[in-house]
């Protein structure tokens, strides 16, 4: 459930009532929110250095300043599916973007072509992944489930 957020919740009779900022109410057996990321560009603010969502780099994890560069969960880059950038804090990109970062302030030119969205995690014993756009921004996407009880 995109673009809303957990306002309460309270348990009643060993379930739970979750009240969304928009008024809906869920009930549920369990409850898992995933709010995301929020880059802390704080220490560029003010500094000449291009901040969005994230501090935003190029393919070489280079900010608009030379000689200085970003990676991890502040770094904003090309998606390559859907052609933006974004923060996409996981800690696999970060490690690929800390190796970009590294290697060219080590004088080696190498560049990433860009990252996507990717997750994966287990939740009480069940595996999830989840690869690519979360949800279809203008409807021109197919979405693949795999389930495998």
């Amino acid at each position: 459930m995109f673009g809303r957020n957990v306002s309460k919740i309270d348990k009643k009779n060993g379930r739970y009532n979750i009240l969304l900022d928009t008024g809906e109410e869920l009930i549920a057996d369990m409850v898992i929110v995933g709010k995301g990321v929020k880059a802390n560009a704080q220490l560029v603010e003010n500094s000449g250095i291009h901040i969005n969502r994230g501090i935003l780099v190029n393919e070489h994890m280079r900010t608009n300043v030379e000689n200085i560069y970003a990676a991890g969960d502040v770094a904003e880059g090309k998606d390559l599916i859907s052609g933006k950038t974004e923060v996409i804090a996981n800690w696999p990109n970060a490690c690929i973007q800390g190796e970009i970062a590294g290697l060219n302030m080590a004088g080696y030119l190498v560049r990433r072509k860009g990252q996507f969205k990717e997750n994966i995690t287990t939740l009480l014993g069940l595996t999830v992944a989840s690869i690519g756009l979360s949800k279809s921004q203008n409807g021109n996407f197919e979405e693949l489930k795999y389930i495998n009880p």
